[in-house]
């Protein structure tokens, strides 16, 4: 009866999201989407035509993708991966209660999945990438694994590596902990985890030269110690909903260390979540890309809840007075009234915020007039290419670096038609001709021709 009831409120939340969050536009997203068009089409996998490069860092995503277009049409993609990503976050929610029940109370394993469930891990932000769908498959592999279910878990596992390849680091946990704990299945599960992952590495490897997407070869764009810092901060500022001073992050990860002391003690299989968190923790810091791209750091910041959660749990088990108790679920209630008032804020305004829907309308504009004016053979620079690219269907040179390799300032070849940049590149434009400029709740673009 309770887990009716939890799944039941999970489903409603979610319902909400689809609708709420329909609308949500990312342009890396949109890369990829271009990817899956133009297989849905025929053309390839490939982002510019008869250009064998692998820049999405999400291929499973793209195939999900592809099949999607080939049903529902180009129109209808973005919001259709929209509310797919949304059931991706409920089905973490439902996947944290499950992972929990088996050590902790009831109260304990529903209210970490009702915070993953408002946006308590920013999960919201994320649903137009395939971060929720790889983070849905990665907790689903660990309570299959959890319950013995290791070829489930190992499908799971694979899934998540061929959307999003970085997620190979938990396939290699999971192979760990099945070692020592499948026994008879481990053979099997490793049957088919190769099953689902060497197809797609054995393509790319023939197709593009290699199955590594190129913005992996891209890394150390932060000082070490830079980035440390953000790592330990950006979990407790998002999940605490306060300014990551000293003390909130050292009591946060004061909670979430002793919070995967106790579900480590309590089911040696759960153990691989904070194992998880601890490698995702290193291997960026390790790569070290630009702190503003916090979306790599999602999963870090779910396993953080998670351990967070059992971390409250289990002092709130322990407590000896009712007044640590009554403080406990009292903070623990805070913040899920914080989280929640948040999220939704976030629904009603994404539309005219910078990073979402005014960079997406502004992008749209120059898009509009792209397919008014421009011929079909001519060629857009741009830093960011996703939107524009997949909007007008024109061929693209990128300047970010993620679909063309080594990006040259002043290319001789291929010549560009039009240039597209926001004002903090603007020191590109130098010697440019402006068209036009769009400026959209401060997100300002200009196009330019080339000469």
């Amino acid at each position: 009866m309770f887990e009716l009831r939890i799944g039941l409120l999970v489903g409603a939340l979610c319902a909400a999201a689809c609708w709420a969050f329909r609308d949500l536009r990312h342009d890396d997203a949109f890369i990829t989407f271009r990817y899956a068009e133009n297989l849905a089409r025929g053309l390839g996998p490939v982002f510019n035509p008869g250009e064998r490069v692998l820049g999405t860092t999400a291929p499973g995503y793209m195939l999900f993708g592809a099949l999607l277009y080939s049903v529902i049409g180009k129109e209808a993609l973005p919001s259709a991966m929209d509310v797919i990503g949304c059931m991706a976050w409920g089905a973490q929610a439902l996947a944290v209660f499950a992972l929990l029940r088996p050590s902790f109370r009831y109260g304990v394993a529903a209210l970490a999945a009702l915070a993953v469930a408002i946006g308590a891990a920013g999960s919201a932000g994320f649903v137009a990438l395939e971060t929720n769908m790889v983070a849905a498959c990665v907790m689903g592999s660990v309570v299959l694994a959890q319950r013995g279910r290791w070829l489930g878990g190992s499908f799971a596992a694979a899934l998540a590596g061929l959307i999003r390849p970085d997620s190979y680091l938990f396939a290699i946990l999971l192979g760990l902990f099945a070692l020592r704990h499948a026994r008879g299945q481990r053979l099997r599960a490793a049957i088919v985890f190769g099953v689902v992952t060497l197809p797609w590495q054995v393509f790319a490897l023939a197709y593009y030269g290699s199955p590594l997407p190129l913005t992996i070869t891209k890394r150390a764009h932060t000082p070490a110690l830079v980035y440390l810092v953000h790592e330990l901060r950006h979990p407790m500022a998002e999940l605490l909903r306060m300014p990551a001073n000293v003390v909130p992050v050292a009591v946060g990860w004061a909670v979430a260390l002793y919070g995967a002391y106790r579900l480590a003690r309590l089911d040696r299989v759960a153990a691989i979540v904070p194992a998880y968190g601890a490698a995702h923790l290193l291997a960026y810091f390790w790569l070290r890309p630009y702190v503003q791209h916090i979306w790599h750091l999602y999963p870090l910041v779910l396993t953080v809840l998670v351990l967070m959660a059992c971390g409250l749990g289990a002092l709130y088990e322990q407590a000896s007075s009712a007044a640590l108790r009554v403080v406990l679920l009292s903070t623990a209630g805070a913040l899920l009234v914080a989280h929640g008032a948040a999220t939704v804020d976030f629904a009603r305004h994404y539309r005219q915020q910078y990073w979402f829907g005014a960079r997406d309308s502004a992008y749209g504009q120059a898009s509009a007039f792209l397919r008014e004016h421009a011929k079909p053979d001519d060629v857009v620079a741009a830093i960011e290419v996703g939107t524009i690219g997949y909007d007008t269907g024109l061929r693209m040179y990128d300047w970010g670096g993620l679909v063309t390799p080594s990006p040259e300032l002043h290319p001789t070849r291929p010549r560009i038609s039009f240039v597209v940049l926001d004002e903090q590149y603007a020191w590109m434009a130098e010697g440019l001709i402006a068209l036009r400029d769009w400026d959209v709740n401060g997100f300002r673009i200009s196009l330019f021709t080339w000469n």
